[in-house]
Order: structure tokens, then C-alpha cells, then sequence
């Protein structure tokens, strides 16, 4: 899923660094409101996941519902920062250019945060029913509906008006909503003993606790972490376009392979949440525990090797040096990998052990 922002930094970075370096700062100011937000949907993968195991099929419904809610309210109130994000980028120091693109970015973006949240909302549904088969393919083919609208109006390509950062938006914005319906028509379909849209407008009290106390942490950790990146972002806008792009594909590829530990993460947790709901010996959770970190240690071991070894190779998937009119972007981003290198391996154990 993370996909999606991968490759609007990609072909960004092969139309005009100015649109690259102003999606860089727009994307972190979108990730750190959505990221808050989802702790809500979150929340719900460890409490489907027991109530699954022990076929209690109206509190799955329940919990699921709730954080429905909480992505509505959620959406409502992030609205007006997103849609008027230029005076906040001001403030924040960024310079006229940069401020005004980045808003015409998130202005689209503002309409897409309530379906993205419902996605990532019925995305953990899912998993802790296990069903990940079909979130990897709906994913999947979301993201080629991505690259192909995204290589349309990006750079007008066959007839279609030339958007450049807005069509980014755009395309991601409806890769949201198609993805969101085909999660629907799914559990409309493959999972009617849920009845998941029965009663949506009914308030649940006790499933609306639950998932705030369950939710409201995990934003508040995903909000402090991803916080630290976003900071860095307006910072390294203050230095210029070139040092916001290169950090930019940086943080990118870190990014990425933190999304393999967060997989690994959702797993465990929801194994962890059967185990739980079954009641089994703490000796079956050390265990779980034990694997989740192993494999999140390797993962990070192959990261560390690509950064440290082919970093220019990794930089040119995002950056057309022909577009780069100073050539300082891939140098910069050569020394930021090396420091990304260096905090692979915490930040993947980190990230399972909120599991």
C-alpha cells in the first residue's frame, strides 16, 4: 500500500524536482494526520482477531463498526488543515513555491483521507480474520491502477491533460476508493455471518471504548515516530528543493522496508490475538514473539546491505539525473542512506515489538 506514495515520488522525481520536493513535504504532512488516524483502525486487528476465535460474530461487527465512526470524525475534523495546508506550511518555513504546490496536492487529498481510513480500517478487518490473501491482490491491483493513471496525467500522456502534482493526487485518491469497494464487496460477499454494514449508524457505546482505549495509543506511538520524520522534512525544506527531494527518496526507501516489518508486526499480532482469545500458555505467545523478531532482524540485515553497497543504483529508480538541473540530489541522498543504514535494525525491532 505504501506503494502508492513510492510511486508518486518516482515519476515526481522523473517530471520536475520543484513537484517532487513539494510532494515530499505535502506527503509528510498528509502521512502524520492519516498515520494518527489509523491507530483507530488499527485497533481493531487484535479485537477481531479474539473475538473470531471465539466465533463471537456481533462483536467483530461491533468493533469493526466503531472504528467507522472514528475515521468519519477523524476525517471531518483533519479537513480543514489539509485543505488549507498552505498557511500552515508558511508558518512552518517553507518558501511561496513549494507551499502553494504542496496545497494543491493536499487539497485533493483532503477527500481522500476519509476513504483511505475506511480502507485501512477493513484492510485490518481482514487480517484478523487471516484474510490477507485478498488484501495483498486487491492491493496489488490497485497500485498497476496507480502506475498506469498516475503515468497518464502526471505527464499527459496519451491525449490526457498534463496535472503533474495534482494528478499524483488524483490517482491516489481514486486507487483509495477502488480499493475500499472492492474490500466491500467482499465482505458484502465471502463474510455475511459479519453482516459488517448491518445497523452502521447504531452507536455501541462499550465498542466505541474499546476502541478508542485500544486506538488511541497506537496513533499517539505511530504520531510520535512518524512525527520525528515529518519534522525532519520541513527542516530539510528550509535548506532548499534539492535537500527536501533527496531526503525525500531517502526517507522513501527506508520507508520501505519498514513496511515489511509492519507486516510482520500485523502477523504476529494477529496470531498472538487468536492465542489470546483461545486462552494458550504464555509459553505459545514467547514463542511467537521469539519468530516475529527473528525474521524482522533478517529483514533488516538485507536492507542494511543494500543501502551500505548500491545506494546510487537504489537513488535512480526515483530520480532522472537529466531533471536534477544542479546533479546535487543524488549525492545528498548517497550520504542520507548511509545513515538510514545505520537505524535499520532498531526501528524493525521496535515496530514488532508494539505488537
Amino acid at each position: 500500500m505504501f506503494s502508492l506514495t513510492v510511486v508518486d515520488t518516482a515519476m515526481l522525481g522523473h517530471y520536475n524536482p520543484t513537484a517532487l520536493a513539494s510532494s515530499v513535504i505535502a506527503g509528510a504532512l498528509f502521512f502524520i494526520i492519516f498515520l494518527f488516524g489509523s491507530g483507530f483502525s488499527f485497533a481493531i486487528t487484535p479485537l477481531v482477531a479474539a473475538h473470531d476465535a471465539r466465533a463471537e460474530d456481533t462483536q467483530v461487527r461491533i468493533v469493526t463498526r466503531m472504528s467507522f465512526w472514528y475515521c468519519l470524525f477523524y476525517s471531518v475534523f483533519s479537513f480543514p488543515i489539509l485543505y488549507w495546508s498552505k498557511h500552515v506550511l508558511l508558518a512552518l518555513g517553507q518558501s511561496q513555491e513549494i507551499a502553494t504546490l504542496a496545497q494543491s496536492y493536499l487539497r485533493i487529498m483532503s477527500f481522500g483521507l476519509f476513504p483511505a481510513l475506511l480502507d485501512t480500517t477493513l484492510r485490518n478487518y481482514l487480517a484478523g480474520l487471516k484474510r490477507t490473501n485478498v488484501v495483498l491482490l486487491a492491493t496489488v491491483f490497485g497500485v498497476t491502477f496507480k502506475l498506469f493513471t498516475s503515468w497518464l496525467i502526471i505527464f499527459g500522456n496519451l491525449g490526457m491533460p498534463e496535472l503533474g502534482i495534482r494528478g499524483a493526487a488524483i490517482s491516489t485518491v481514486g486507487v483509495h476508493t477502488l480499493i475500499l469497494l472492492i474490500f466491500i464487496i467482499y465482505a458484502i460477499k465471502f463474510l455475511p455471518r459479519h453482516k459488517l454494514f448491518k445497523n452502521i449508524l447504531r452507536f455501541e457505546a462499550q465498542g466505541f471504548s474499546r476502541v478508542f482505549i485500544m486506538g488511541f495509543p497506537i496513533g499517539l506511538t505511530y504520531l510520535a515516530e512518524s512525527g520525528l520524520f515529518s519534522i525532519t522534512a520541513v527542516m530539510m525544506g528550509w535548506l532548499g528543493p534539492s535537500e527536501l527531494a533527496a531526503h525525500g527518496i531517502a526517507i522513501q526507501l527506508a520507508a520501505i522496508s519498514f513496511m515489511f516489518h509492519l507486516g510482520i508486526s500485523q502477523g504476529a499480532t494477529t496470531i498472538i490475538g487468536n492465542a489470546y482469545g483461545l486462552n494458550h500458555n504464555p509459553m505459545i505467545l514467547r514463542r511467537i514473539a521469539i519468530a516475529t523478531l527473528s525474521v524482522t532482524a533478517l529483514i533488516a540485515m538485507v536492507a542494511i546491505i543494500l543501502f551500505i553497497y548500491i545506494p546510487r543504483e537504489l537513488l535512480e529508480l526515483f530520480i532522472d539525473p537529466k531533471v536534477d538541473p544542479t546533479g546535487s540530489i543524488i549525492p545528498i541522498g548517497v550520504s542520507l542512506l548511509m545513515i538510514a543504514a545505520i537505524f535499520q535494525l532498531v526501528d524493525g525491532l521496535q515496530a514488532v515489538g508494539l505488537a
